[in-house]
């Protein structure tokens, strides 16, 4: 059954990294696999421009540990799991276009598509609103790693499902945590609470 899902996966890359192939889809996914930073960054600046400091600062931290979670699960399965890129030379899949740098992970899951499926389910976590957006964005950067001949469909699908694990999992530990960082006292707060009656009787 592995070998047939394998197969399936393969034959499915053909189709999905040859049936669009335009010069111009070439640049443009060239560029968007490059550049999936945009999204954490520039989710943290409407926030800034919207929300304000606090609350932009807070999700910059979160998005910063969601990748820190995301990509060290990456390096922790890919070599448990061992399977080669469709570009490796020792396995390349005949016929297929290769047009970056094949890379010198392993192939399954995926670190783009954890990274930025992490960053999309956390992103919509905040606002509800914007999960078209911001899932349609992590679609195009996966489809980006096919496309471009660096993954497999089912590399993409799997990071897909553990990143959005991952998002939903930090957001959720961030908002177990939060009414105790709310409560804590802030240093210096009980001092000057104390000598406020003394301050009252003068």
């Amino acid at each position: 059954m592995l070998d047939s899902l394998l197969a399936l996966d393969k034959h499915l890359f053909l189709i999905l990294n040859r049936s669009l192939a335009t010069p111009a889809l070439d640049s443009f996914f060239t560029v968007v696999t490059r550049y999936i930073w945009v999204l954490p960054v520039g989710a943290a600046l409407l926030v800034l421009i919207k929300h304000g400091k606090k609350e932009a600062l807070t999700l910059a931290i979160l998005a910063a540990c969601t990748v820190g979670v995301t990509d060290e699960l990456g390096n922790v399965l890919k070599p448990l799991i061992g399977r080669p890129r469709p570009c490796d030379p020792a396995f390349l899949v005949e016929g297929a276009r290769f047009l970056v740098g094949c890379g010198k992970t392993l192939s399954f899951p995926s670190n783009h598509a954890l990274n930025v499926f992490g960053q999309a389910m956390l992103a919509t976590c905040f606002y509800p609103r914007g999960a078209p957006a911001f899932f349609l964005f992590s679609l195009i950067i996966g489809y980006s790693r096919v496309y471009l001949g660096a993954h497999y469909p089912l590399d993409i699908l799997g990071g897909a499902v553990l990143g959005t694990i991952c998002g939903a999992g930090v957001f959720r530990i961030y908002r177990a945590l939060r009414p105790r960082l709310a409560t804590e006292p802030v240093q210096g707060t009980e001092k000057t609470e104390k000598a406020e009656p003394a301050n009252k009787k003068i």
